[in-house]
Parts: structure tokens; C-alpha cells; sequence
């Protein structure tokens, strides 16, 4: 079944998963509550924290910010879909 969520247009690899606001990771930094547990994509709607900062956003304030932290930029050959360093 595919998700009904709307999905942020970033979606971090692993790698790129990391605390806009103190650069933790993984446990530290994740997605608290979505209303799509099923689905590992991050959502709009999602509510993305870091225990280790107090971080608290949106998954689409989060992403936007992760952006900004990785120093990447919506490529814009592709209509915004992908995403590249600045």
C-alpha cells in the first residue's frame, strides 16, 4: 500500500540525517510521532526532535534547516525534485 502522507521534497540519505541545530545523530536526532509509522520517508507533518539540543520542528521546517546546515540548495535542472551542494 503506498503512503497518503504528503512527503517532504528532501529526504536525507543516512548519511545526511543530522540535527540541524547541533549536528547529533541517530538516536539522538529522529522522527518522533507521524501519522505514517509505516512509511520511512520523512512527512510534512512529521514531528523531527533531537534529545541532544531540544530541537523540536515540522519534518518540512526540519528539512528545509538540514539544507541550510549541509550547505545543499534545490537543483534547478529538475524543478525542484533534487537537491545539490551549493
Amino acid at each position: 500500500m503506498s503512503c497518503l502522507g504528503k512527503h517532504t521534497d528532501f529526504q536525507p540519505t543516512d548519511d545526511e540525517w543530522i540535527c540541524p541545530g547541533c549536528g547529533a545523530t541517530q538516536p539522538d536526532f529522529y522522527v518522533d510521532s507521524s501519522d505514517y509509522m509505516d512509511c520511512e520517508r520523512v512527512h510534512t507533518d512529521d514531528l523531527v526532535v533531537c534529545d541532544a539540543c531540544g530541537y523540536s520542528k515540522s519534518g518540512s521546517w526540519a528539512m528545509k534547516a538540514l539544507l541550510k546546515k549541509l550547505s545543499m540548495v534545490t537543483c534547478p535542472t529538475c524543478n525542484g525534485k533534487g537537491v545539490v551542494s551549493k
